[in-house]
């Protein structure tokens, strides 16, 4: 299973490299969901586990990879690289305690392996244990091998043989001159000034490194050494231009000197550079996030869904993809409240982007199928009519402005949309075919769906012959799908064509046994037919039984029970069906009728 995390890291190099490019960033979501399917076949699988928990870790995505790392020890509680994985999540989290206590316990298990006494060292910094902090480090430096990497332990061998993975984001190995810029910073707060210089001279000497200049530079500031002070800011910047508070010490003290014109000079280079700094990565992972967000939201775990926008939206808060999925997440579990919060903030951020006016209309289509109200389903519909005008060819949008202007009764709008998509997706079904199998999937899906509701449409405005084309075409990539089935046999039993409607029927009822309409349309199928008597009587009281309160089947009973002469079960149902609908004027006279031919029988 090595060549998992191997095909990860080569393709999370690439969306590293080209971190804009948002494709790429779907590449590493579709490389996790591969590793999540590795591990649906495979729950063994420590490799695969690993990978993914490597995955998340390298992304900052800390909740997931805590819980991938301590599935990996669960299956194998002395897995080494489950263990200091989890310590270094730990770390990120905050968690130095419970880092600590897992660095400790590696320690006892590998006591010559020297990133593990750094990792401790840096949990002991952040909780101020200085002097624990500087046994760990010291005994690293001592232990470092320079031909060695030292994260080689923790990692299968063919990783290290790669030079470049090993320096990005979190999995970055801390060199000898960095331990010893961290013992600089350890004896400095403890104002241990010559100790500190020392070793930041130590630092320097290995690798001259921007903040150990800057280090250099607060430590003779307290020594009052001023000149040796200006050196290591100016060094530091040249080496990272882009550091602001070296600026800031240099302003500082040219203050003190009374260089007022260099001082200014160096202010305002670092409130500039304090206003443009950012996170170099945050992008990147906003766009990841949110990917992952959207992968969570299609599986249907919209509170996961949620948690993930909500992270992206930390990492970028002008992420516009961010706010629009959230606002769909929150429609779907009904918050609509949330939904438009998030809504309105992704049009304020794009107002002439196609998917915020998709998205708004979705939340209003959600919402009228909460409350069946017609208003909002107008405007559901004029935010899709809106989106339409920014993406005239979106499948999505097409395929929801047709299915509300359907709900609507607005048919040559619905009919214009659906059409419009056919047309679309006709051009390009082969290419998609053959590149992309998914896709494929997806556009036939929404063929079947398209050719479906031109039916309806078509049968609304009398044209059955191009309905009935709609739905046989529907029914050559879903056999199955009994809807198609149950409107074509409504056509052909108002064309009295008694076979065909009558195969349409049975086929529902074998694959649906309880689609109660089914069982009532071939009951009156039958009844017009003039066939299949007995049949008739049992399909009608089968359709009373799965839906007793539908006085439309109540009234299909008593029509077959009078058609067979049996007046008394015919005038209990039709009563029946009175008690459901008291002014239905066909239930009234069918009862009239029924009552006065049973006068007649008896006189």
């Amino acid at each position: 299973m090595v060549w998992i995390l191997i095909s990860f890291l080569s393709l999370y190099l690439c969306s590293f490299l080209l971190a804009e490019d948002n494709e790429k960033e779907n590449d590493i979501v579709q490389t996790i969901t591969r590793y999540q399917q590795v591990i649906l076949e495979d729950p063994d699988s420590i490799e695969a586990r690993l990978s993914l928990g490597l995955a998340y870790f390298f992304h900052d995505i800390l909740e997931e990879a805590n819980l991938i790392f301590r599935q990996v020890i669960e299956l194998d509680l002395e897995s080494k690289e489950g263990n200091y994985w989890l310590g270094r999540t730990y770390q990120l989290q905050k968690k130095y305690e419970k880092s600590i206590v897992i660095f400790q316990e590696l320690i006892r298990r590998f006591p010559n392996y020297s990133d593990i006494y750094t990792q401790l060292g840096l949990s002991y910094f952040q909780l101020h244990q200085y002097k624990k902090a500087e046994e760990a480090f010291l005994r690293s430096v001592h232990l470092i091998k320079p031909t060695e990497n030292p994260l080689q332990h923790f990692l299968p061998l063919s990783h290290v043989k790669n030079e470049s993975w090993d320096r990005i984001g979190n999995i970055t190995a801390i060199s000898k001159a960095e331990i010893y810029y961290y013992l600089s910073r350890i004896s400095l707060e403890q104002g241990l000034l010559d100790k500190a210089e020392k070793y930041c001279l130590r630092s320097i000497q290995i690798q001259p490194l921007a903040q150990t200049h800057f280090q250099l530079g607060l430590v003779s500031i307290r020594k009052k050494k001023w000149e040796i002070a200006e050196e290591a800011f100016v060094s530091a910047i040249q080496i990272d231009p882009s550091l602001p508070y070296a600026h800031y010490q240099l302003a500082l003290l040219y203050f003190k000197q009374g260089k007022e014109a260099e001082a200014e000079t160096e202010m305002k280079t670092f409130l500039q550079r304090k206003k443009d700094e950012t996170d170099p990565f945050s992008h990147q992972r906003a766009i990841l996030v949110t990917n992952l967000g959207t992968l969570y939201l299609s599986e249907g775990e919209h509170e996961k869904a949620i948690q993930y926008y909500q992270r992206a939206i930390s990492y970028n808060p002008n992420l516009v993809e961010a706010y629009n999925g959230l606002s769909r997440a929150h429609s779907l579990l009904k918050h609509f409240g949330q939904a438009y919060q998030a809504q309105q903030k992704a049009i304020q951020l794009n107002p002439k982007m196609p998917e915020v006016h998709a998205s708004l209309g979705f939340i209003r289509l959600k919402q009228a199928e909460n409350t069946k109200n017609g208003s909002d389903y107008q405007l559901a519909l004029n935010a899709y009519r809106r989106a339409r005008e920014l993406q005239p060819n979106s499948t999505e949008i097409l395929l929801n402005l047709g299915n509300i202007a359907l709900k609507l009764s607005l048919f040559q709008e619905a009919e214009d949309a659906f059409s419009t998509l056919l047309s679309l997706s006709s051009d390009t079904t082969n290419q998609r075919q053959s590149n992309h199998y998914h896709q494929a999937l997806k556009e036939a899906s929404n063929l079947v769906i398209v050719h479906y509701h031109l039916g309806i449409i078509a049968s609304k405005q009398g044209k059955f012959d191009e309905a009935l084309k709609h739905y046989k075409t529907v029914l050559k990539s879903a056999p199955d799908m009994i809807e198609a089935h149950y409107l074509m046999g409504r056509i052909y039993a108002d064309r009295e064509q008694y076979q065909q409607a009558e195969n349409a029927y049975q086929h529902v009822i074998k694959a649906m046994p309880s689609f109660a309409d089914a069982y009532e349309r071939l009951a009156h199928l039958y009844g017009s037919w003039g066939k299949y008597q007995k049949r008739a009587l049992e399909l009608a009281r089968k359709a009373v039984e799965l839906q007793p309160d539908s006085a439309e089947y109540l009234n299909t009973l008593s029509w077959l029970c009078y058609q067979q002469g049996d007046y008394d079960q015919a005038e209990e149902a039709i009563k029946k069906a009175l008690s459901l609908e008291s002014s239905n004027r066909v239930f009234q006279e069918g009862l009239k009728a029924i009552q006065e031919i049973k006068k007649t029988t008896v006189e």
